[in-house]
């Protein structure tokens, strides 16, 4: 769903939109979302910027960067994002570009595409690791197992192939 801005002046457009989890595509990242994500906000228009402010808000599930368990988790990401129309860029190519501008995006002609902006906000909002509980002991890297629910003592059998002549000095 795309919000058109080419009627878009110096007042504001608010919207409020559940879009299909199978709209944001999220293939390759650490989340599923479960069920829809509702996206709220305004568009508003500041001289040649547009300013989308809003929530995006849904029910994801994380893979805990050490067990690889699936959590819960509850999406809450606000999001203030700035774009530049195409003229804008194209006026600004020739001169020295104001770096305050160097965060904003260019909005494409169809407008503003709701689902790739929830799909960038939430993706820009992902920890880069997320863990089921602060002291997971993850995954044993000899057997496989969970550290969490087994204690397999695999650290204790093997031996670092480096250490092992020292094994035989008596």
């Amino acid at each position: 769903m795309a919000i058109d801005l080419t009627n878009l002046t110096e007042s504001s457009l608010a919207f409020d939109k559940e879009l299909a989890a199978a709209d944001i595509e999220l293939e390759g990242e650490n989340i599923e979302l479960r069920g829809p994500v509702r996206i709220k906000g305004e568009v508003r228009r500041e001289g040649a910027e547009i300013i989308a402010t809003g929530l995006i808000e849904g029910d994801a599930v994380m893979k805990c960067t050490r067990c690889m368990k699936p959590v819960e988790h509850k999406l809450s990401v606000p999001f203030d994002v700035k774009y530049l129309s195409a003229e804008a860029v194209a006026e600004t190519e020739s001169a020295e570009v104001d770096p305050a501008e160097l965060d904003a995006d260019v909005i494409p002609e169809s407008g503003l595409e709701l689902a790739e902006l929830a799909r960038e906000q939430i993706v820009l909002s992902l920890p880069m690791q997320f863990f089921c509980m602060p002291d997971c002991k993850g995954i044993c890297t000899i057997c496989g197992g969970n550290r969490n629910l087994i204690d397999c003592n695999c650290g204790e059998k093997e031996i670092d192939p480096r250490w092992a002549a020292l094994k035989n000095i008596n």
